[in-house]
């Protein structure tokens, strides 16, 4: 149940600096963001999707070790 819990906050983590480091490379490579509004507005959209599940994921988990691992996910 833990190491589930751990893997989720982890890939919610690593996906949201994906966007992170795509968006600063496009300005770091283009001196600005290359990107239409839209596509933007969608990227950063995802991102905050991202860390609110990731901290769902860091509640549950958080719940899960005082709990002994025995929280249902």
């Amino acid at each position: 149940m833990i190491n589930r819990l751990q893997d989720d906050l982890h890939q919610h983590l690593t996906q949201a600096q994906a966007i992170i480091d795509y968006l600063t490379a496009d300005i770091a490579v283009n001196n600005e963001i290359s990107v239409s509004n839209e596509v933007l507005a969608n990227t950063l959209w995802t991102a905050q999707t991202l860390l609110q599940n990731a901290n769902k994921s860091y509640d549950k988990l958080s719940e899960a070790i005082k709990q002994g691992g025995k929280v249902n996910v």
